[in-house]
C-alpha cells in the first residue's frame, strides 16, 4: 500500500513539476513539500532552491516557479499566478538577509511594468 502511495505521490509531483530535486529547469508549484523557511538564511546555511521557491510561491501567491541557480546563492527566473500574470524574478541571500526583486506587467496600464522588492531579515 505505501508503494501505491508513493506513486500517487509522484504523479502529483510531476504535475507541479517539482519532482527532480535541484531541477531548475522544470516549474514547482504550490504542490512541493517545502515549506517557507521561518528565518532568514544564516552563515553557515543559505537557502536551498526548493525553501527559495516555496517562499516566492508564499508571499507573491505564485502557482509556477522556475528558477536557474546563480553565484553567491542568488536565483533568477520567472513566476507565474493563477491569473496567468508572468512575473520575472531575482533572488540575492546572504548571511541574515533575502531579497526578491520581481517584475510583472502592469494590470491597470497597458505595457509598462510594475516593480517590487520583498526582504527577509535584516
Amino acid at each position: 500500500m505505501a508503494v501505491l502511495v508513493a506513486a500517487a505521490g509522484c504523479k502529483e509531483d510531476r504535475k507541479g513539476g517539482s519532482s527532480g530535486a535541484g531541477s531548475s529547469s522544470s516549474p514547482s508549484s504550490g504542490s512541493s513539500s517545502v515549506e517557507s523557511p521561518k528565518s532568514p538564511p544564516t552563515a553557515s546555511r543559505l537557502w536551498t532552491q526548493a525553501e527559495v521557491e516555496a517562499w516566492i510561491r508564499e508571499d507573491l501567491a505564485l502557482v509556477e516557479t522556475s528558477l536557474a541557480p546563480g553565484s553567491g546563492g542568488s536565483y533568477t527566473g520567472t513566476g507565474k499566478d493563477e491569473g496567468g500574470v508572468v512575473y520575472k524574478l531575482n533572488v540575492t541571500q546572504r548571511p541574515g538577509e533575502i531579497v526578491l526583486d520581481h517584475e510583472s506587467p502592469a494590470r491597470t496600464a497597458p505595457g509598462k511594468v510594475t516593480t517590487g522588492q520583498i526582504k527577509f531579515g535584516k
